[in-house]
């Protein structure tokens, strides 16, 4: 039963993460708060007014955001003041399972080295072909 549970988080996961890898990797150059600021026609300093923050502050916030070194919380304080949400989610760059597979092959991978090299410091090499097999 856990393993059919397991099965059914992992295929639920990554039906829920498909539409969150068609979006583009990268914000705006310019980040996403000045950008929705502009485009909204709002100052910094009306910006900053409704942050609760001088000028400084608020551009000082829109250069984290693009250096990528704002806090979610004031990420998510400024999102409200320009009436968004900010979403925040992991997108693994592969498939679930492939990523469970590749830690499986490489963890094998490690045991099967650490049991090969005792056995060659005992004169007892294990040839190449038998190593591959022991790791699948």
């Amino acid at each position: 039963m856990k393993k059919q549970l397991k099965e059914l988080l992992l295929r639920q996961t990554e039906a829920n993460l498909e539409p969150w890898r068609l979006l583009p990797k990268h914000p705006p150059q310019q980040g996403w708060l000045k950008t929705i600021r502009s485009v909204l026609g709002m100052s910094n300093a009306q910006f900053a007014e409704r942050l609760g923050m001088t000028r400084q502050a608020s551009a000082a916030l829109e250069k984290r955001e693009r250096e990528g070194t704002a806090t979610l919380a004031a990420l998510t304080k400024a999102a409200d003041v320009l009436h968004c949400d900010l979403v925040y989610a992991l997108v693994p760059r592969m498939a679930l399972m492939s990523i469970i597979e590749s830690q499986a092959w490489q963890t094998a991978a490690e045991e099967v080295s650490k049991t090969a090299h005792s056995m060659q410091l005992e004169a007892q090499e294990t040839p190449p072909e038998e190593i591959e097999h022991l790791i699948r």
